[in-house]
C-alpha cells in the first residue's frame, strides 16, 4: 500500500504560511481558498464572510499602494466613452 501512495504523489508538498508570501501572492492564495469553499452552505457561514472581508481589504490595500492609483484623479469621469487620464 505504501508503494501505491508514494507513486501517487509526484513531488513533496512544500507548505508556506500565507503570512510569509508577498501581498499579491497572499491575495491569490486567499482567492483560491475562497473558490474552493463555494460548495454547499459554506458561503453563508460567518467565517467565510470574514475571510472574504479580509480578501477585499487586502485587494484594496494592494491597489491603493500602486503609483497608478496615487496618480489617478479623485472622481475621474468618462467623456464620450473615453477614459479621462
Amino acid at each position: 500500500m505504501s508503494e501505491y501512495i508514494a507513486s501517487e504523489v509526484p513531488e513533496p508538498y512544500n507548505y508556506v504560511p500565507v503570512m510569509y508570501l508577498s501581498k499579491p501572492a497572499r491575495l491569490k492564495a486567499i482567492q483560491c481558498y475562497c473558490y474552493q469553499c463555494l460548495e454547499g452552505d459554506v458561503p453563508e457561514r460567518a467565517l467565510f464572510k470574514r475571510v472574504e472581508e479580509t480578501l477585499n481589504f487586502l485587494a484594496r490595500e494592494i491597489v491603493e499602494a500602486m503609483p497608478e492609483y496615487e496618480a489617478a484623479e479623485w472622481g475621474a469621469t468618462r467623456t464620450r466613452g473615453e477614459l479621462v487620464e
